[in-house]
């Protein structure tokens, strides 16, 4: 399966991707994330977010992010990615990789809206954002100041429908508990 990675695989494309520089950013540049349900693009708001926006540019161009997946799901409020080791063999540590490099917060006036591309940073540490992204799929009013939004949605909105309404292990867990312990 070529999207499962060793360890020295991702090791190799995270050293790519902090060796690459890239082309500055330009008005007309779309982010493209292409997905099984269909493709989405994005613009980027580099002037109000100049820095996480070239960083998902460089990990972008770098092919950071090919294959990689969107390893959490929560309907109506967010989808998140951007996590390099949701593709190795081990889906307990998703949610956990980076670049191994972190970026500066940049908080802005944007909001949270549907449709908007955010930094996923930790809850203690405003700079220790990487590369794992989320979408708003609602707006998240409380989200806004404590996370960087760098992009919004031009086109695909309907395949964020689609990513939204995907089961979930936690939901395929929900269905299969019982409304009411049994008796005896």
């Amino acid at each position: 399966n070529e999207i499962i990675l060793l360890e020295h695989q991702i090791e190799a494309i995270k050293l790519k991707a902090k060796e690459f520089t890239p082309k500055p950013i330009i008005s007309n540049d779309i982010i493209f994330i292409s997905t099984n349900l269909g493709l989405m693009k994005f613009r980027f708001y580099n002037n109000e977010s100049p820095i996480n926006s070239l960083n998902f540019k460089k990990l972008s161009n770098s092919h950071f992010y090919d294959k990689t997946l969107f390893h959490y799901v929560i309907s109506k409020f967010i989808i998140q990615g951007g996590d390099i080791l949701s593709r190795n063999q081990d889906p307990e540590d998703d949610g956990y990789g980076g670049p191994g490099w972190a970026i500066e917060e940049e908080y802005n006036d944007l909001v949270h809206k549907r449709g908007t591309l955010s930094m996923v940073r930790a809850s203690t540490d405003p700079n220790s954002a990487g590369s794992q992204f989320f979408i708003s799929l609602n707006e998240n009013k409380t989200l806004d100041d404590k996370y960087t939004v760098f992009g919004y949605l031009i086109n695909g909105d309907h395949i964020l429908s689609r990513i939204s309404a995907i089961d979930t292990e936690h939901s395929q867990a929900k269905l299969l508990c019982k409304l009411k312990i049994p008796e005896n």
